[in-house]
């Protein structure tokens, strides 16, 4: 869990006592911290609180890093959809073929099986954008 520094708090305490103590009675905990019960509650909904917050962003992402990288997305529109729009088909499926031969070279030297994928989902792309532009000829 990844914990706020409240440097010489009441919550910082807390959570030294819980993480690294052990200690989960809210009593002892109390004693301990020499505070009521009632604030020891508090303390501990706000590190449930906490706890959910950082689990919710970081623990439960299941990111597509190969077919929807979330660093390509802004809005409603993947990088991809608005390349096409700006550069046109012609540049985009060119543009394809460049990074599919990118991952291809550098995957034994950078990530690998992932690099792979990677060059497969920018071929299948240029397939895409050319079936779309000759649907009868599947060049």
């Amino acid at each position: 869990m990844m914990k706020k520094h409240y440097f010489n708090t009441p919550y910082n305490e807390y959570v030294r006592l819980r993480e690294q103590q052990g200690y989960t009675n809210k009593f002892e905990i109390a004693e301990l911290m020499g505070i009521s019960t009632s604030e020891v509650d508090t303390l501990k909904d706000l590190y449930e609180y906490e706890v959910w917050k950082y689990e919710k962003e970081h623990c439960n992402k299941t990111e597509d890093v190969v077919n929807h990288p979330s660093h390509y997305e802004t809005g409603k529109f993947e990088c991809f959809d608005i390349m096409r729009e700006i550069f046109g088909d012609e540049a985009v499926m060119n543009f394809c073929i460049c990074n599919a031969f990118k991952y291809v070279y550098r995957h034994k030297n950078k990530n690998g099986l992932e690099d792979l994928q990677k060059s497969i989902w920018y071929l299948k792309k240029y397939e895409e954008i050319n079936k779309e532009l000759n649907p009868l000829k599947g060049e």
